[in-house]
């Protein structure tokens, strides 16, 4: 019927067999971009502000251009507060790459959509009237 192969099976680049997505912490470290990015990915993934300090923390020594888009993305949609001073400081040298100067203003605006207080409801003052 079907054969098998005895080829062994793909892997991430610069993974174990026994990495998972808890190892990210480690991963941020490597000195492959593209393993760094999935440790990024990993990262934004657990949703804790942990990780999110973490990765604001990693912007700061991260030089590969998708990997520093990867974070400020992931900054963005963990609403991070924190990382507010230093996304307006990305959007504001103008030596920032185009693409990260965008993917800073639009994180940057996202964490403060989404830590805005919710509108005021107004109450009318009198009733009004029944016809």
């Amino acid at each position: 019927m079907g054969a098998t192969s005895n080829s062994p099976t793909p892997r991430a680049i610069g993974s174990t067999p026994a990495a998972s997505s808890a190892d990210w912490p480690a991963r941020l470290r490597d000195a492959a971009p593209a393993v760094r990015r999935v440790a990024i990915l990993d990262a934004a993934r657990t949703g804790t502000p942990q990780s999110a300090k973490a990765l604001l923390e990693h912007l700061a020594t991260e030089r590969d251009p998708k990997a520093r888009l990867l974070v400020i993305r992931a900054l963005g949609s963990a609403a991070y507060p924190p990382a507010m001073p230093v996304l307006a400081g990305l959007r504001a040298d103008p030596k920032t790459p185009p693409q990260e100067s965008h993917a800073a203003l639009l994180a940057h605006d996202a964490i403060e959509l989404a830590t805005r207080p919710p509108p005021a409801v107004v109450e009318d003052a009198e009733p009004a009237e029944q016809e």
